[in-house]
C-alpha cells in the first residue's frame, strides 16, 4: 500500500474533464445555431441549399472578420478547409508572389500567415489531414486538367473563380504542400506556446518552460515543494509561525491551496518578499476600517430598515454591525487588533460575521 503524505487525507480524486481547460473556437467561430445567417449581397442559385450564398461568403470574404454559425454536421469544417484553401491558391497567394520569389518561398509566406484554432488536439490533427488531402486532390485535378478545372473535381466548397488555370494551380498546389508545415493548426494552448517560444528571452522566461494546461504540474510542483519545507520546519528550531497555524487549525491542503491560489492570482515570489501585514499596514487597515464600516452603516441603515423584502441588504447591514461590535468586544477582553495575533483574531470575528 502507498504510503500518505502530509496531503493525502480529505483529498478527492480529480474528476478528469472537471480538470480540462476551457476549450477555444476555430478561427472562424462554431456556434450551435438553427439558421444560418443571411448574406444580402450574394443571392443562392437555382437548386442550390438556402445557405449556399452563405457558404459562399465565408470563403471567399477575406477583407472583414466573419463568424460562421451552424449545429453540428452541417459542414463547418469543409467551409474552412475551402476558406484555407481559396486563400492559399488564390487570393493570399498573390499577395505574397512578386515575380521573384520561388514558388516554395511564396507558398511559406502564405501558410505562415494563416492561423486555424481549434477545439481538440484531435481537432487539430482532422483539419491539417483535411487541408492536406485536399490540397493533394487539387494538384491532382490540376495535373489532369487543361485551363480551367472542374469543379466537380475539386475539393467541396472551393471558390473556383479565385483559383488561376489549371498549369499555375498546379505549381501552387505543388509548393503548398511541400511546406505545409508552415501552416499553424492546433488548440489555443499550442499557438500560445509558440508565440511564447518565439519571443522567450524578451519574456523573461526560460527557453525550456513548458505549458501546464490543467495545472496538474503546478499542484505537484507546489506539493512537492512544502512537503520539504513543513518535515524541515518542523525541527528545531521551530518555526512559531507553523505554531500559529496548527493553533487555528491549518492544515498542509490547506496551505498547498493558499499557494495555489496565490499562483492563479498571478503573484510571484517577489510580491511576498516582505510581510504583507507589518506593523505599518495593521494599524492603517485597523485605523482605517471602522470609519468605513461607520460610514457603509450611515448610508445603508435608514434607508434599508423599512424594506422587509431585500433579505440580502439586511444580512449585509447585520454584518457590517457584527463588524463594528467586533472591534468593541477585542478592546472590551484587551486584545489589540494591530498586532498580528490581534488582527488574526478581528479577522475570524469579521470572517464568521459574514
Amino acid at each position: 500500500m502507498k504510503q500518505r503524505g502530509l496531503f493525502d487525507f480529505g483529498e478527492e480524486e480529480p474528476q478528469g474533464e472537471a480538470q480540462r481547460a476551457p476549450e477555444v473556437s476555430e478561427t472562424v467561430s462554431e456556434a450551435d445555431s438553427d439558421e444560418a445567417p443571411r448574406s444580402p449581397d450574394v443571392p443562392s442559385r437555382p437548386g442550390e441549399p438556402a445557405d449556399a450564398a452563405d457558404r459562399r461568403v465565408a470563403v471567399t470574404e477575406f477583407t472583414l472578420p466573419l463568424l460562421l454559425e451552424a449545429g453540428a454536421g452541417t459542414g463547418k469544417t469543409a467551409t474552412l478547409v475551402a476558406r484555407v484553401l481559396t486563400w492559399c491558391l488564390g487570393p493570399g497567394w498573390e499577395r505574397h508572389a512578386d515575380g521573384e520569389r520561388a514558388p516554395e518561398e511564396v507558398a511559406q509566406r502564405v501558410l505562415s500567415g494563416v492561423v486555424a484554432i481549434t477545439f481538440t488536439e484531435a481537432a487539430a490533427a482532422e483539419m491539417a489531414g483535411r487541408i492536406g488531402r485536399a490540397l493533394s486532390l487539387v494538384q491532382r485535378t490540376a495535373s489532369a486538367s487543361r485551363g480551367t478545372m472542374d469543379p466537380a473535381r475539386l475539393p467541396l466548397g472551393l471558390a473556383t473563380e479565385l483559383l488561376p488555370p489549371a498549369e499555375e494551380a498546379l505549381v501552387r498546389a505543388r509548393a503548398l504542400r511541400a511546406t505545409l508545415d508552415q501552416l499553424e493548426v492546433g488548440t489555443i494552448h499550442a499557438f500560445c506556446r509558440r508565440l511564447l517560444t518565439t519571443h522567450a528571452l524578451e519574456l523573461g522566461l526560460a527557453p525550456t518552460f513548458e505549458v501546464d494546461a490543467t495545472f496538474s504540474r503546478s499542484v505537484a510542483i507546489v506539493r512537492e515543494v512544502l512537503e520539504e519545507y513543513l518535515r524541515e520546519a518542523w525541527n528545531e528550531p521551530l518555526d512559531e509561525r507553523l505554531v500559529r497555524l496548527a493553533k487555528r487549525r491549518i492544515a498542509p491542503p490547506d496551505l498547498e491551496q493558499a499557494v495555489l491560489d496565490l499562483m492563479d492570482a498571478g503573484a510571484s515570489a517577489a510580491d511576498l518578499a516582505e510581510d504583507p501585514l507589518d506593523a505599518a499596514t495593521l494599524s492603517a487597515i485597523v485605523g482605517e476600517l471602522p470609519e468605513r464600516v461607520a460610514e457603509l452603516l450611515a448610508l445603508g441603515g435608514e434607508p434599508l430598515s423599512g424594506a422587509p423584502k431585500n433579505q440580502k441588504a439586511h444580512d449585509a447591514l447585520e454584518a457590517l454591525r457584527d463588524t463594528a461590535a467586533a472591534f468593541e468586544l477585542l478592546r472590551e477582553d484587551g486584545v489589540d487588533p494591530t498586532t498580528r495575533d490581534g488582527f488574526e483574531a478581528l479577522a475570524e470575528r469579521v470572517r464568521n460575521a459574514w
